[in-house]
């Protein structure tokens, strides 16, 4: 026979055999020797679908996680087969189990083949990091020292190796901000720090935190003196020297950043001792004086020399004490504080003390005698009694005093230029004149004659009954009946005043005046009389007539 097949379909080996490789209907015809033919057909199903496969590393391994699971997931025909394979020391032929486990890094395979023999593969990574932090170190700022200066100190930890690490500090005194790799400590102890990787791989490290807060040992302040006005800068020393710094108080002038400052003033001063580590110490010394300068006065304070005589200067200090004296030219001096002058000029004296404090004196001025001149007093005056009198006088130079002399004889109070007499009476009539006196000389004025004329004596005469006025105001009683007079002596006008009446705050007055004397009574009460002689003297006199 002979065998034809369809389209597609492959015929090798024996006459009857052919391949197909996809599917479909395929036939063949067959052909016997007598050229009669059949036909038969088959139809060929395909089924080469491959296998879908994921696969995945359930973890990275680390110092803390040893392995990692491997899981394919895949989907394909019929009952699948997983065979895995990679570095991780283990050996996985084929199986129905899609998990293994991996105990190393590295890229992992898994082949997963289905019924109908088809395959599929994947790959995964699995990421290992056992590395441990090389080279840790932990170290302490200010060499691991707390101090005065500086009460907190910085941690830091370090590692060689790279990547991403956490830092777990613990101790006493302890401030960590996160997991950084510094933290602060204000306590002496002693400190550890694990650092771990990111493989959860530590590395530990430790270190000891002292203390040094003694203050600096030995401290004083000296000072090299006591204050003189010879010596007006004292030293101030502190110590111990060597010291990081030193702070002087208030008006001390520090001599650089050294242990020495200066002071010019008596007070108690202190410094502030710094040592290297911080740590202070307060040190006092008190800086006495005695640069307490003196006074002096010089007395006179002005004089003047008369011609052939001598001023003694005389130098009187405050305190009392031992002293050197220093007279300006001019002066002899005797002894001490005692000069004598000779001469007109202005003098002084410089003082010192042992303690070097001088003082100057005030300046004494002495001076020659000055001429004296006086204009004046006028020639004669009259007054009468109960007046008075004023006679200046004009003086000239520089007088040292002044008085008056009646007849040669001193009058008591004038001691002025200006001689005033009040209420006048008949014994100071006289011959007045002025002495005026200054240092070394005198002078006397011409005469002043002063003549008091007296006033007059009024008698008041009445039936024969005389009545002398004086002072107050008497009371005489008049008879009754009209045509009554009375007689007033003791001058030669006669002026008499009687109110009469008061109305509305007036007065109504009556007024007579003759040169005899003689006035009418024709009223009773108060009058005035005013008696005047021929000298030009008066005297005003009052009475109240009265009935008796």
């Amino acid at each position: 026979f002979t065998y034809a097949f369809s389209s597609g379909a492959t015929q090798f080996g024996t006459p009857n055999s052919a391949t197909v490789n996809a599917q479909g209907t395929y036939s063949v015809t067959i052909t016997g020797a007598n050229g009669c033919t059949s036909s038969v057909s088959v139809q060929v199903f395909q089924n080469n679908t491959p296998p879908v496969v994921t696969l995945g590393a359930s973890n990275s391994i680390n110092c803390t996680v040893g392995t990692a699971t491997l899981s394919a997931t895949a989907t394909g025909f019929g009952s699948l087969t997983y065979a895995f394979s990679g570095p991780g020391g283990f050996t996985s032929g084929p199986g129905t189990a899609s998990t293994a486990t991996a105990t190393a890094g590295g890229t992992y395979t898994v082949i997963v083949t289905g019924a109908n023999g088809c395959t599929a593969s994947n790959t995964t990574t699995v990421l290992s990091n056992t590395a441990v932090p090389a080279n840790p170190t932990l170290s302490a700022s200010n060499n691991g020292t707390i101090t005065c200066g500086v009460r907190t100190l910085t941690l830091t930890a370090a590692t060689s190796s790279t990547g991403i690490f956490t830092y777990a500090f613990s101790g006493p005194g302890l401030a960590q901000t996160s997991s950084a790799n510094t933290a602060t400590v204000n306590q002496v102890g002693t400190y550890t720090v694990i650092i771990t990787s990111a493989g959860n791989c530590t590395a530990t490290q430790i270190t000891t935190v002292i203390s040094n807060t003694n203050a600096p040992t030995g401290s004083g302040l000296t000072a090299s003196g006591i204050l003189t006005c010879g010596v007006q800068t004292i030293t101030l020393t502190a110590s111990p020297a060597g010291q990081a710094s030193y702070a002087f108080s208030s008006g001390a002038g520090q001599l650089g950043v050294t242990n020495s400052a200066t002071v010019n003033a008596p007070g108690t001063y202190s410094v502030v001792i710094t040592g290297a580590n911080g740590c202070t110490v307060l040190a006092n010394v008190t800086v006495q004086s005695s640069a307490i300068p003196p006074t002096v006065s010089l007395s006179p304070a002005s004089t003047v020399v008369c011609a052939g005589t001598s001023v003694t200067l005389t130098a009187t200090p405050v305190p009392a004490g031992s002293y050197t004296y220093m007279f300006s030219t001019g002066p002899n001096q005797v002894s001490g504080g005692t000069a004598i002058v000779n001469a007109a000029g202005t003098y002084s004296v410089t003082i010192t003390g042992a303690n070097g404090c001088t003082a100057a004196s005030n300046t004494v001025t002495v001076s020659n005698p000055v001429t004296l001149g006086a204009t004046g007093p006028a020639a004669s005056s009259v007054v009468c009694e109960g007046g008075s009198v004023v006679v200046p006088v004009t003086v000239t130079g520089s007088p040292t005093g002044f008085q008056w002399f009646k007849d040669g004889v001193a009058v008591p109070g004038q001691t002025s230029a200006t001689l005033t007499l009040g209420g006048v009476v008949p014994t100071q009539s006289g011959s007045y004149s002025l002495v005026i006196t200054a240092t070394c000389n005198s002078s006397t004025t011409s005469a002043f004659v002063l003549t008091v004329n007296p006033a007059p004596t009024v008698t008041l005469v009445f039936n024969n009954s005389a009545t002398v006025m004086g002072t107050g105001i008497p009371t005489i009683t008049v008879p009754p009946g009209p045509g009554q007079f009375f007689q007033v002596l003791g001058g030669t006008s006669f002026r008499r005043v009687i109110v009469l009446d008061r109305v509305n705050g007036y007065e109504i007055r009556q007024v007579d005046e003759n040169t005899t004397g003689v006035f009418a009574i024709n009223t009773l009460g108060l009058f005035t009389i005013t008696v005047t002689n021929s000298n030009g003297c008066s005297r005003t006199v009052q009475g109240i007539l009265a009935n008796p």
